[in-house]
């Protein structure tokens, strides 16, 4: 660790090794405005389910105007890199929106995920690891056909 001219003593540059899998496939890159201006216009649709098909709007993006729509927020994790990734929520819970009453109740909203190679926070021997991890992360709510139960 160093000291910056611009700093206080008390503030400390901390270098970090990331593994060169990592870096070398360029995952090393958070786009923080671009996650936050998604996350703002995903909610600019609004975050309550519609109380009809009828009310999705036409010229919108697809998660605005999906019969499962859905928006984003943002998840938190401080053992994380990134610690912060955008996470799809499902508007309507598991109810399709404009499904014809006698299908109805055979279909789901159902989230598609995104596995996403993060670093994680781990210590050994009281030493700070970084450690590649993959952690599925839901980016889209679908209208399937429910799976059968036996």
């Amino acid at each position: 660790m160093s000291t910056r001219p611009d700093r206080s003593p008390s503030q400390k540059d901390v270098r970090v090794l990331l593994p060169m899998s990592m870096t070398n496939a360029g995952l090393v890159n958070e786009n923080t405005d671009e996650i936050e201006m998604l996350i703002y216009t995903s909610k600019l649709y609004g975050t309550e389910c519609p109380t009809s098909a009828a009310q999705l709007p036409v010229n919108a993006p697809v998660y605005a105007r999906s019969n499962c729509p859905w928006y984003y927020e943002l998840q938190n994790d401080t053992d994380r890199f990134p610690t912060s990734l955008p996470k799809a929520i499902s508007k309507c819970g598991r109810q399709c929106l404009g499904l014809h009453e006698n299908i109805k109740d055979d279909f789901t909203c159902d989230y598609i995920y995104q596995d996403v190679t993060v670093l994680m926070k781990e210590y050994h021997k009281n030493v700070l690891h970084f450690v590649e991890k993959v952690e599925s992360i839901p980016v889209v709510s679908t209208c399937v056909r429910k799976k059968e139960t036996r």
